[in-house]
């Protein structure tokens, strides 16, 4: 039978908790309460029908490598956020690094509305540009961007390949996620044929498996 929008939009409540990413996310439906600890950041989230709540390991995988990064004590100056479906990972990078300049983008019009509406609940509205597109009309300026997040699938990173590759400063990171266990071996291999950029370390979870690549000198 046919369920009115209402409905389902509704009930789904009931079954999304608070998310722990990592040791400093925090995922908080905005309808719960929560007391973060002085290390954690939260993000208030009312996901929609957009992908990236946190639950899937894809996106865990993603905070990891951010939290892995931002260990290093060397932030990032510009981000980028490829097929950013809620605004997670892009608020994370606001939360992680105070002052990069961040832009998010996504090809579905659903999606960036989430964004938008969970940019605007978390204060983030004026830390990031937000844009509707395809990453193939993403036009950075080659040597611009000292992060590229791309939490995709292997096709789509096959085919987007060159498009996150140029807008990498030297000893940049590319960090990519929505794969699987076994296509990482492929990714490695195509990414690293030019050798403009090298694997640096990989995670897995759940049968699933993210890259942080680093742009070679």
């Amino acid at each position: 039978s046919e369920a009115k929008e209402e409905s389902w939009s509704e009930a789904y409540k009931e079954f999304f908790p608070v998310i722990h990413l990592g040791r400093f996310l925090v995922i908080k439906p905005t309808w719960k309460e929560y007391k973060a600890a002085s290390h954690e950041h939260v993000i208030e989230m009312d996901p929609g029908q957009a992908f990236g709540t946190g639950l899937h390991a894809s996106t865990t995988l993603m905070v990891r490598a951010l939290d892995r990064l931002a260990r290093r004590g060397s932030p990032p100056a510009s981000v980028v956020d490829i097929g950013t479906g809620t605004g997670i990972l892009a608020m994370a990078a606001c939360k992680l690094w105070p002052d990069a300049e961040v832009l998010a983008m996504d090809n579905d019009p659903v999606a960036v509305d989430v964004c938008k509406a969970n940019l605007e609940a978390n204060k983030l509205s004026d830390r990031v540009e937000l844009r509707c597109g395809s990453a193939k009309e993403l036009e950075l300026p080659q040597g611009s961007q000292s992060l590229v997040m791309a939490n995709l699938t292997r096709e789509l990173l096959l085919n987007l390949q060159a498009r996150l590759e140029r807008p990498l400063e030297e000893f940049g990171h590319l960090v990519v996620s929505g794969l699987l266990n076994h296509e990482v071996a492929e990714i490695n291999r195509v990414f690293s044929q030019k050798l403009t950029i090298e694997p640096e370390v990989s995670m897995e979870q759940d049968g699933w498996t993210s890259i942080i690549f680093r742009a070679r000198s």
